[in-house]
């Protein structure tokens, strides 16, 4: 089936209709190769919606979602995500419940890649009031959704934060809309970068979204990223860790969230983890085809931070403990001395007394003079050694 295909395009456009049909059965990455491509082909064509319902899923959904991006990079205004909106509910044929979740994903999405553009309050005002009455509130949530995206994207916290309060186009969604898991993970996070706001009021923003709808992949990624640019300390690392925990254990094959996870284990001092965190967001960044996405240097930045970190087994590494050192010193080092002391004497008595005793003098004599000089020499050793043990002592109480 082919919608909407102006004159002499019919031949063309079949062709790549064919040719995505084909991609069914192929590998991912090629499949996606053929979605863009067709996509190419078909805005190049004139064509200003798919040409095609998605109802049938893969290719077809991405084949649309590629085409709707050439658009909006092509007119990045308000007006373009209206006609998507518009194309989402008349023509996609998808069911409501199954269009709500595409609805959310993509007018996100497409306003982040969008945030070059930021459209001011009067061309707001403008769009919003060239809506129809045939405009529902899912049109208006779309168009809501895709410029606050624009502005989280931009982290203008406080346009952001007077946007969801008081916007043409968020009223036009209706209170359900404004209530809403999304739109609440938004306050939050605007609230988190607004200094009018305190930290206990945007977290309580947060935590009600992530209650709200805890199986919302665009509520908890919105609320992890509040949390991973929050200043450190307050248990911000903790929080961020817990929250990516439970994200990766849903989705874990989503590299966004295991970069999230790599940041907060980074802020908590777990290196070792954050290095398989950030090593697997990286792996599934490849695997998703996004390498040469704007993630690949986030994710590139956040691994040399933790490769800065202290290496995580430094904690466990054995310090030798510290060598004895004696201080005793006068009940160690004095004996020592005065047995060197005595040594020495002995040495001297024989030496002088060799020295100064006549050689004819009786063996008496001899000995009496020894000792006689023994004695003195004694005497002045042990003084010495008193006068020392004395120094030593004093030295040891002064410290």
């Amino acid at each position: 089936m082919i919608i909407g295909v102006e004159d002499g395009w019919g031949a063309d456009v079949a062709a790549l209709t064919r040719w995505l049909e084909n991609s069914a059965g192929t590998a991912p990455a090629e499949r996606t190769r053929v979605c863009v491509a067709v996509a190419a082909g078909l805005f190049a064509a004139g064509l200003t919606r798919p040409p095609f319902p998605v109802d049938a899923g893969e290719p077809w959904l991405s084949c649309a979602r590629a085409f709707w991006a050439l658009r909006i990079q092509a007119e990045p205004g308000v007006a373009t995500a209206v006609a998507c909106a518009r194309w989402l509910r008349d023509d996609s044929g998808l069911p409501a419940e199954r269009r709500s979740v595409i609805a959310w994903e993509w007018s996100f999405g497409f306003g982040v890649e969008a945030r070059a553009s930021v459209e001011s309050d009067h061309d707001l005002t403008a769009a919003a009031g060239a809506l129809t009455g045939r405009d529902t509130s899912e049109v208006y949530a779309f168009a809501a959704v895709f410029h606050a995206a624009k502005l989280y994207g931009n982290l203008r916290f406080d346009e952001l934060g007077c946007f969801l309060e008081g916007s043409a186009l968020v009223l036009g969604a209706g209170e359900g809309f404004q209530g809403g898991a999304l739109v609440t993970a938004l306050r939050g996070f605007a609230a988190r970068g607004d200094r009018r706001h305190t930290t206990v009021y945007a977290d309580g923003l947060l935590d009600r979204a992530w209650a709200a709808d805890p199986g919302s992949r665009l509520v908890v990624e919105v609320c992890l990223h509040a949390l991973a640019l929050a200043a450190p300390g307050h248990g911000v690392g903790e929080r961020l860790c817990a929250r990516a925990w439970e994200a990766v254990t849903t989705w874990p094959d989503d590299h966004v969230l295991w970069g999230r996870l790599a940041a907060g284990q980074r802020l908590c001092g777990r290196a070792a983890e954050a290095r398989v965190s950030i090593d697997t967001a990286l792996r599934y960044l490849l695997d998703a085809g996004e390498w040469d996405s704007p993630a690949r240097t986030v994710y590139l930045r956040e691994r040399d931070l933790i490769g800065s970190m202290p290496h995580p087994d430094a904690g466990d590494v054995d310090v030798p403990e510290p060598r004895p050192v004696h201080t005793d010193l006068p009940g160690v080092a004095v004996p020592r001395l005065a047995f060197l002391a005595m040594f020495l004497v002995g040495g001297l008595v024989v030496l002088v007394a060799a020295g100064t005793t006549a050689a004819d003098a009786s063996w008496r004599t001899r000995l009496g003079q020894e000792a006689l000089l023994g004695v003195s020499l004694l005497a002045l050793a042990a003084g010495v050694c008193a006068a020392l043990r004395l120094l030593l002592r004093r030295w040891e109480r002064t410290g």
